[in-house]
């Protein structure tokens, strides 16, 4: 599920407003306590190019990026398979709680 769980971390927080690929890792770790590790810097990067090439996202000269468009199915995808989730799941992976926490919420401000 790593993937669908970057790119929507990703999406969500380019929502809120431009960020370089070093605030959305940190912001990643501080607000939703994804792990401080190689993992989250490898997939951040990779969900940024993806999404940059099929012109999803643009980079300024400062380094920050744009979201231009989302994929809507993707999240809705992702948040049903996070709603039928066990609480077990959810209790040994909080970032995952918080994640589908916020984007339940963004889903709400629409």
């Amino acid at each position: 599920m790593g993937t669908i769980v970057y790119s929507n971390l990703v999406e969500l927080l380019l929502e809120e407003g431009d960020k370089t690929k070093e605030e959305i890792i940190k912001e990643g770790i501080s607000r939703f306590d994804f792990p401080d590790n190689h993992k989250i810097s490898f997939e951040v990067t990779l969900q940024l190019e993806i999404r940059e090439r099929i012109g999803m996202l643009s980079k300024d000269k400062n380094e920050k990026y744009h979201l231009l468009k989302k994929l809507e199915s993707n999240r809705k995808n992702f948040l049903e398979v996070l709603r039928g989730s066990s609480e077990h799941y959810l209790e040994r992976l909080p970032y995952m709680r918080k994640l589908k926490t916020a984007l339940e919420e963004a889903e709400l401000r629409k």
